[in-house]
């Protein structure tokens, strides 16, 4: 009683670099490359799911499905040094997939450095990611509504005796083969500044731009239900049946995949390093790598724009929270080292209750911590062994609204629920 999903990718490429010609500041490089790839989906459903019998997958879920497609890309680079220490690389690729279009993304790159302790990078581009076989031709399931759902193009005005002023309906989800592909824009700035080989500051600004983002379901039950008006594409009626509305009862409502709105993210990222100590036999050394979220706007229905920082009623993307950071010391001796990180991320306001008052204020969900700790030796030739623990305190998530119900009132999108976890590990390295 179960789906066998199975996808294969098969592919050939091909690429070449050289230097072309020289220039006074250095040679000029040249990259060209190309791929053949086919995708294949096989969606094989059991017998049983075949004949509807086993709960969950709706009405259509084990009708078996078959598809193919060829995909087709090459690209070229080239990069130019313009002065001593500034080079510039620009680079175009070209990608065609079968049934869906083609794609042309640009790029171009600056890498600067005016002294040996400074560097400065920065880059800007398009990009491209076309629907996968399996968003394209999934099986339509169907689903139910909650109860206690109105149709207020049938039900105007609250009767007891009209049905379709407090029912459930059908909903019908799965893939879509009008999607379209997903498009984007980047740009990024940065600059890496190492006084000496024992200390760097790295800080990289970064903003990036989606559109058409493929998405499950155009707007929630509650938002196509509070205007059927204006979300009648996405509701499937029967033949009308003698209401005063005009119109027939609803048969579905859609929540499949659709091309929904824009995404735009932006933040800064930050890579701190010292080595404290350096005898040459021992050697600790200290690093950060956080992420600071300054934008992480979503495009809704009416076209404007809501911030999921702190947000946990985000639409199920989960709680972007607006820093985060691993922060670790290394310890090297011999063949021997020690690691202890701290991973951190901030708090953010919790979503309110049924049962809580507008009047009361939403609670603060807590900033959460864990600690890692790891062993490594390397005395043996070709031989690495490893003896390492997972939140070391075996500290409890903050509890939060938002992940109420069966997940135990906790956040499962930055929670491992193991808690404490030991591992070993041992790698060889052939030669």
């Amino acid at each position: 009683m179960f789906i066998t999903i199975t996808q294969t990718i098969k592919s050939v490429d091909a690429k070449a670099s050289r230097e072309v010609f020289k220039l006074p500041a250095g040679a000029v490089s040249l990259a060209l490359g190309a791929k053949l790839r086919k995708e294949t989906l096989d969606i094989n459903p059991s017998d049983a799911n075949r004949r509807g019998l086993v709960a969950g997958f709706g009405g259509v879920g084990g009708v078996p499905t078959v598809g193919d497609r060829n995909v087709t890309s090459g690209y070229v680079e080239v990069a130019v040094p313009i002065i001593k220490g500034l080079e510039i690389d620009a680079a175009v690729r070209l990608d065609k997939y079968e049934n869906v279009g083609n794609t042309t993304n640009p790029k171009l790159s600056l890498r600067w450095q005016p002294m040996e302790q400074v560097l400065v990078r920065a880059s800007a581009g398009t990009g491209f990611r076309a629907p996968t076989l399996l968003n394209l031709l999934q099986p339509q399931s169907q689903g139910v509504t909650t109860n206690g759902q109105r149709d207020l193009l049938r039900c105007p005005v609250v009767a007891p005796t009209n049905i379709d002023c407090s029912t459930q309906y059908n909903t019908l989800g799965g893939g879509n083969p009008d999607l379209k592909p997903e498009k984007s824009r980047s740009v990024t700035l940065g600059t890496l500044f190492e006084p000496t080989r024992d200390y760097s500051i790295g800080v990289d600004y970064f903003n990036v731009q989606v559109k058409e983002t493929i998405t499950s379901g155009a707007a929630s039950i509650a938002t196509i239900l509070a205007d059927p008006a204006r979300f009648s594409s996405l509701i499937v009626r029967r033949a009308p049946d003698g209401n005063v509305s005009g119109v027939g009862p609803i048969a579905f409502i859609l929540q499949g995949l659709v091309n929904l709105g824009k995404v735009v993210v932006a933040g800064t990222d930050i890579d701190l390093k010292a080595r404290v100590l350096n005898t040459g036999s021992d050697k600790v050394t200290l690093r950060l790598n956080g992420t600071y979220f300054s934008k992480y706007d979503v495009q809704n229905l009416n076209l404007s724009y809501t911030s999921q920082i702190n947000n946990p009623a985000n639409g199920g993307i989960g709680v972007v929270v607006r820093w985060r950071h691993t922060a670790g010391a290394t310890w090297d001796t011999g063949p021997w080292s020690a690691s202890l990180t701290q991973n951190f991320q901030t708090g953010y306001r919790d979503v309110r209750t049924a049962l809580q008052p507008a009047s009361v204020p939403t609670r603060n969900v807590a900033s959460y911590a864990t600690y890692d700790t790891q062993i490594n030796y390397t005395g043996i030739q070709a031989v690495k062994l490893t003896l390492g623990v997972k939140n070391l305190a075996d500290t409890n998530p903050p509890y939060t609204n938002y992940g109420g119900g069966f997940v135990g009132g906790y956040d499962l999108s930055y929670t491992d629920v193991r808690g404490r976890f030991v591992y070993v590990t041992a790698g060889y390295t052939f030669k």
